[in-house]
């Protein structure tokens, strides 16, 4: 895996919290500028964090909303920092894995990979921690190994 240098960081929280174009009933939009490329704009609704990285590197912050995460090209890490982040009734979605270049760091959830189980089915994986309601969905189903994440 290449180095992650000059990397975008995209929380999903910040972005749900500096919202400033609401666009229609519940719908709002957000730029994003990253590395001093041209802005981009997204759409999403509330108690839905629509997240999309850019062509660079980019660490995408997991919230406890429902967010749905593309991380676009370049490296990104998938970061989730408590077992609340995304749950079995409020499960995050992970658009666009890129297995040997992307990883989730799990570094913050005091788990270990033994702990999860990844489970394939219908064109989708969930990771999911034995002993917690962590829970988080990727599309596309994948044979996930310890190097997909950081612990």
């Amino acid at each position: 895996m290449g180095e992650r240098s000059d990397q975008d960081i995209i929380d999903s929280l910040r972005i749900y919290e500096e919202i400033d174009n609401k666009i229609a009933n519940g719908l709002y939009q957000f730029e994003i500028r990253a590395n001093d490329e041209e802005a981009i704009n997204y759409n999403f609704i509330i108690g839905e964090n629509i997240v999309k990285g850019d062509s660079g590197d980019t660490t995408i912050l997991a919230t406890s909303d429902l967010d749905i995460l593309f991380g676009g090209l370049g490296l990104d890490l998938f970061d989730f920092s408590n077992l609340a982040a995304s749950t079995a009734n409020d499960m995050d979605i992970i658009m666009d894995f890129e297995q040997g270049e992307d990883l989730f760091d799990f570094s913050g959830l005091g788990l270990e990979f033994g702990d999860l189980s990844c489970e394939t089915s219908d064109g989708s994986t969930v990771i999911n921690d034995s002993n917690s309601d962590f829970e988080v969905q990727l599309n596309g189903e994948y044979d996930l190994i310890e190097n997909d994440f950081m612990f």
